[in-house]
């Protein structure tokens, strides 16, 4: 075989799984036991991990210690790389697991495959015009290849200053798998790759490049077909050159180099070089920072690293449960003032970034709590009371109640404690804001959540703004975090006392925003008000937000109130399931116009906003501003604020809408029943916009066989039946 084709013989070394592996880390992948893959690229920094890729052209990470290099037949190798080829051909994804363009790993793909063909083609031109020599193994090797690999070892062996001796060692047995695969070289034991330390590394190529090959795997080895230039190579670090990169790999030591020279005789071995090699020995070991006698033999020195590999093997994995590492995040947010998503995120990036870090032995331990941060934690109760969030929260719920005793008894203290109100009131926000969730309620529902309640009447006994302000924050914040809350909000006297704020601060357009959205989260939940409420919510209510929509104050620079007015009333119509007692059709009958307020309808209908819903916790049953129109359009008073061409824009939309619609859909229903409402209270008989498009749609409607059509074709056939001059005709 020519020199050219001896450096190449590392284009036949793959990867075999030697056990099965699920990945939890992202760019990783999971594999079975067996399995073969590629070597795509190391790094020294992250040698714990290797970058390969497997038949199904998937590319990413994999822990170095669970498989093994080995040389395989290229023929092999060359099959392999055409599979991963046409997967990836295949593939629609345009990114490979988040690492590598398609197109530029099938290129790198291809060009391997190249060379490996191009290494087959000259090594069968070779074969033909050199004699072989056949081994005693059975297998077959050029006089050339013989000749200069024993040269190699002998010149090695004497530089090194030392011989390999008669060392005897245990071997772990590889699985059935791993003997059924292809590959032309043996592979080494499992330990040799387990240790991963550069001293371990060190000591374990020297103590397994001296084991001699038992009989049987002489006998049903092939190794001497590895080239000259792996016989010379028993570093233990050796530079590898994939098809993009230069990269640093941690390999073992060459075991061809094992096999040529038990093929020669052993030369006598010198005083000089006993001594040399029992320094050696001592230096090496004494990096590992183990006590060892001044002269320590080979075979002491193979024990005492079969013990540590022993003891590093059975070391029992201690079981990680949810609450330990809930009491890691816990200690991350109190220490670093981080919300506890991001603690969570922080303890993450932590696990990921010293797993390189540590021995594999070590890093199985943190596997655990990797796998059992990717979902939510599963805590008891007990422990949540046990946080600093939660004690918190109880310290300050309790000085507000002391706050609201203080405002009830009007006392001396009343107006020189508004810095430590503040305070908690700003400790209040942030903690139901960044705490944990599930602490949050767990504290809000004590005693039948009197904490809130306590809250709500200090905001109606409090007459400062700035005090009024951050307990509508602390408001906000509860109603995002519990459904309850925003209940017990709705029935209590907060909806009445925004009301008043906002009437008596008409001009004032911070104020008006604040009390707007916390009416808006209130009111989105679509509950009904009390009886004593709605005695005082009326249509004078909603007349004054349509004169704010229409007139905005002048202090209104940037025009931000006619959108949230406009938002409250889409919340406070979702309460009222019957037309007929709406107060805000009934306000809508005593207003002349409103330009403003249609125009901003259609524009959300258009978009298909919901400007309402912002709570998670509460699913939007319908849309609002679809409601608001479809309630509009019942009366024929209400639907007259509509100018016809506005009418011809909303049955645009309809068309659009209807025609995108499939069966079953909720919201086909609504707007159907809109297109009803606008034929029968406006003047659609008159100019019929859009009429063959809304029989078409009728008609499909009408042909639908799934049973979720029912309702819709139910409206169809009464829309048909009423008014049969128009879509009869």
């Amino acid at each position: 075989m020519s020199e050219g084709l001896l450096n190449e013989a590392d284009s036949f070394e793959m990867l075999k799984a030697l056990y099965d592996f699920t990945a939890v880390y992202p760019k990783t992948i999971s594999f079975d036991e067996g399995e073969y893959f590629i070597l795509h690229q190391t790094s020294a920094r992250q040698r714990n991990w290797w970058q390969v890729v497997s038949m199904k052209g998937n590319i990413g990470f994999v822990p170095s210690n669970y498989v093994m290099k080995l040389k395989v037949d290229p023929n092999f190798l060359n099959g392999f790389l055409e599979s991963s080829i046409e997967s990836l051909r295949m593939s629609t994804d345009k990114e490979i697991n988040g690492i590598i363009n398609r197109d530029e790993l099938i290129d790198r793909l291809v060009e391997k495959k190249i060379k490996i063909e191009k290494i087959l083609k000259n090594e069968s031109s070779d074969s033909e015009s050199e004699p072989p020599i056949k081994m005693g193994n059975g297998s077959v090797k050029h006089l050339e290849d013989y000749s200069c690999s024993s040269h190699t070892d002998s010149t090695q062996n004497h530089n090194n200053g030392y011989h390999h001796s008669p060392v005897s060692s245990k071997r772990e047995k590889l699985t059935k798998k791993s003997q059924s695969s292809p590959a032309v070289g043996a592979a080494n034991n499992v330990p040799q790759f387990i240790q991963e330390s550069p001293s371990m590394s060190v000591l374990s190529s020297k103590l397994n490049a001296d084991e001699p090959l038992t009989p049987t795997a002489q006998e049903n080895s092939v190794i001497s077909e590895v080239s000259e230039a792996d016989a010379t190579n028993t570093a233990t670090t050796t530079t590898t050159t994939t098809t993009s990169d230069e990269i640093t790999a941690i390999s073992r030591g060459d075991e061809d180099a094992q096999k040529t020279e038990q093929m020669a005789e052993p030369e006598p071995q010198t005083d000089h070089e006993t001594e040399l090699e029992t320094t050696n020995n001592d230096d090496m070991t004494a990096s590992e920072n183990e006590p060892q006698p001044k002269e320590t033999s080979a075979k002491e020195i193979t024990s005492d690293l079969d013990t540590i590999a022993e003891s590093q093997k059975e070391i029992p994995i201690i079981k990680i449960e949810p609450p330990d590492v809930y009491q890691l995040v816990d200690a991350i947010r109190t220490n670093t003032n981080l919300s506890h998503e991001m603690a969570c995120v922080a303890l993450r990036v932590v696990l990921s970034e010293i797993e390189p870090l540590l021995p594999q032995p070590i890093v199985k331990h943190l596997e655990p709590i990797a796998v059992l941060l990717t979902a939510p934690l599963d805590v008891p109760d007990s422990l949540l009371a046990q946080t600093h969030d939660a004690r918190r929260l109880r310290i300050i719920f309790s000085g507000l109640s002391d706050c609201k005793n203080d405002s009830e008894q009007r006392t001396w203290m009343l107006h020189e404690d508004e810095a430590d109100i503040s305070r908690y009131l700003n400790e209040l926000i942030d903690i139901l804001t960044d705490a944990d969730p599930k602490i949050c309620r767990n504290e809000m529902a004590v005693d039948h959540y009197q904490s809130v309640i306590n809250l709500v009447l200090y905001y109606q006994m409090e007459t400062r703004w700035s005090i009024r302000k951050l307990l509508l924050k602390a408001f906000k914040a509860m109603c995002h975090l519990d459904y309850t809350t925003v209940d017990i909000l709705l029935g209590s006297v907060l909806p009445l006392e925004i009301v008043q704020d906002m009437i008596s601060n008409s001009k004032d357009v911070e104020k008006l925003q604040e009390l707007a959205n916390m009416l808006i989260i209130v009111f989105s939940i679509g509950r009904r008000m009390p009886i004593n409420q709605q005695e005082h919510l009326r249509a004078d209510f909603i007349i004054f937000l349509l004169n704010l929509i229409e007139n905005p104050p002048e202090t209104d620079v940037h025009a931000v109130l006619p959108d949230i007015m406009i938002n409250l009333i889409l919340s406070f119509n979702l309460q009222f399931e019957n037309f007929s007692d709406n107060v805000i059709l009934e306000a809508m009958e005593h207003i002349q116009t409103a330009k403003t307020f249609t125009e901003k309808i259609l524009v959300l209908i258009n978009r298909e906003e919901d400007p309402v819903h912002t709570l998670k916790h509460t699913p939007a049953h319908i849309n609002p501003v679809l409601k608001m129109l479809v309630d509009l359009f019942s009366r024929p008073e209400t639907a007259s604020i509509f100018y016809t061409s506005d009418q011809n824009v909303l049955i645009d939309i309809l068309v659009r809408q209807l025609s995108d619609l499939s069966a079953g859909e909720p919201i086909r229903k609504w707007y159907l029943e809109l297109c009803r409402k606008i034929v029968r209270n406006t003047s659609y008989a008159e100019h019929q916009h859009r009429k063959q498009d809304l029989i078409k749609i009728f008609t499909r409607i009408f042909c639908e066989e799934t049973e979720c059509s029912a309702g819709d074709q139910q409206i169809v056939r009464e829309i048909a039946n009423e008014f049969p001059q128009i879509f009869k005709a």
